[in-house]
């Protein structure tokens, strides 16, 4: 049985129960080609997955994870990583939004992917009047994931400010970018942007992906995430400490007996929990695997190696509930591994290469039957050369991979290249040298042991000259090596013709 857990509220609203940051929701902003996301992690940090062609011009496309947010507030978050996309200006930072419009008056203390750290916005709701500020000085350029940086906007009656930290304690002012107005690249620091009351406050990131495909996405992982001092996202009363635990690898599959804790406040009962589960991180409504009155619910059947997705929105009425945040878990995978990959493989004259791979469960007596089917690297479809072996005799040189599995999973091996050794080639791995020596009187040193500094050598023995000297005898006399790596003991013979 899960506890519960009273706390004592220092502040009232209504039926006694106020939160002091409310779960966060997440939505594309606009248009994007990729679907975002937002996943909270249980170390604290926040992943934001973000299409879209840009924030910028008149219309904004991005991925947007974010509170509403009543009167002055301070947020606070560190760029720790960011993979994917490709271009310059990709954006992620902290943005506070008038509206969730695609063309909302906004402010946005961005890190880009390759033109440091920005104080933008959109001035004017609805037009282009987009403030771009110089980058910060000293920030890195482009960004790299050793040096993550803090990012900071701030509402007070001065209007909006921006700010840059390496550490989260000194703070760099984003400089001003004071311009004649009318041209849209107008801002100060703070900045007058005419904003309502109450506003939406989060984590922005677009991919810039205006290469015309629009499927790219850009993830960004942010930690140190706070508003006013408190946990983005933080519920103040609600599920806690979850089982499986948030971040588990290896949960066992079939059916899982989920379970949390419960803070509740004090003078109030929870009345029920809706609880969603899926393998999307954006659950949705439909997600919904049921509604628990204890802190427990049975999961469906869980397969194996597949990550999870669950959120607890706790009610003390309809009017009165936590949202609860996303977390994942992974199960345990009782596919194959490879113990052994196979290797490169180079062969000399009447041999028969072979390729060989070494695959075992991953849980021992799990998964069933291991299985195997080989396959030829070519420009199109790879073509199937073998299966249900672990061993395979290629017919031709090429590039190889086994592809193993059983009923849980598959796994795919290395590329490996299988090779003849006898082409002539600059690598050495089989090749001919020819040596042609001036002509020398009987009795000289023998060509096995002649090192004439006038010689002339050839790699390929049939692109040698010979000549008829003046008495028309061949006044030349040469040396043939050959030499071979070989891929087996045995016996080799060379031919010359």
């Amino acid at each position: 049985m899960k506890k519960l857990i009273l706390a004592t509220m220092l502040c009232l609203g209504f039926a006694g129960v106020t939160v002091a940051q409310p779960a966060f929701e997440s939505a594309d902003i606009g248009s994007p080609g990729a679907a975002g996301s937002a996943v909270a992690g249980y170390d604290g940090t926040v992943t934001v997955s973000g299409g879209g062609t840009d924030i910028w011009g008149a219309n904004d496309h991005f991925h947007f994870a974010y509170v509403e947010q009543h009167g002055d507030f301070d947020m606070v978050a560190r760029i720790v990583s960011m993979s994917g996309g490709d271009n310059a200006w990709r954006k992620f930072g902290v943005m506070v939004r008038d509206t969730l419009d695609d063309n909302a008056v906004h402010a946005f203390m961005a890190g880009t992917a390759d033109e440091g750290v920005r104080w933008q916005g959109r001035r004017v709701a609805g037009t282009d009047q987009n403030g771009n500020a110089a980058a910060v000085p000293g920030y890195p350029d482009p960004f790299v994931d050793t040096s993550p940086y803090y990012v900071r906007i701030s509402r007070s009656e001065d209007g909006f400010a921006a700010y840059a930290s390496w550490d989260g304690v000194n703070w760099d002012m984003a400089p001003d970018n004071i311009v004649a107005d009318g041209t849209g690249e107008h801002i100060e620091n703070p900045h007058p942007f005419n904003m309502s009351d109450p506003v939406y406050v989060g984590l922005a990131v677009t991919a810039h992906d205006d290469d015309g495909t629009e499927d790219e996405l850009t993830t960004v992982t942010f930690d140190n995430v706070m508003i006013n001092g408190l946990r983005f996202g933080g519920d103040a009363w609600g599920a806690t400490n979850f089982d499986p635990a948030p971040g588990a690898v290896e949960v066992p599959v079939g059916v899982y007996a989920l379970g949390w804790d419960t803070v509740v406040p004090e003078g109030s009962t929870i009345r029920d929990y809706k609880v969603y589960f899926g393998t999307d991180p954006n659950l949705q409504e439909a997600d919904l695997l049921g509604t628990a009155v204890d802190s427990t619910i049975e999961s469906p059947v869980l397969d194996s190696d597949v990550t999870y997705y669950w959120r607890v929105a706790s009610y003390i009425d309809d009017s009165n509930f936590v949202k609860g945040l996303t977390w994942q878990f992974t199960t345990i995978s009782y596919g194959p591994g490879i113990v052994t990959q196979p290797e490169d493989v180079v062969y000399g004259p009447a041999c028969q290469p072979e390729l060989s791979v070494v695959a075992e469960p991953l849980v021992p007596g799990e998964g069933g039957d291991i299985h195997y089917a080989w396959y030829r690297v070519l420009e199109g479809d790879d073509e199937q050369v073998g299966t249900d072996s672990d061993t395979l005799l290629p017919a031709v040189d090429g590039e190889y991979y086994c592809v193993v599995w059983n009923d849980a999973a598959s796994v795919t091996s290395n590329v490996v290249a299988v090779a003849a050794s006898v082409h002539a080639d600059a690598s050495g791995r089989g090749s001919a040298l020819f040596e042609r020596f001036a002509g020398q009187q009987p009795g000289a040193d023998s060509m096995l042991t002649a090192d004439s500094a006038d010689r002339v050598a050839y790699e390929v023995v049939s692109t040698s000259e010979w000549g008829r000297g003046e008495t028309g005898l061949d006044d030349y006399r040469g040396r043939i090596t050959l030499w071979l790596t070989p891929a087996a003991t045995g016996a080799y013979q060379f031919r010359i013709a």
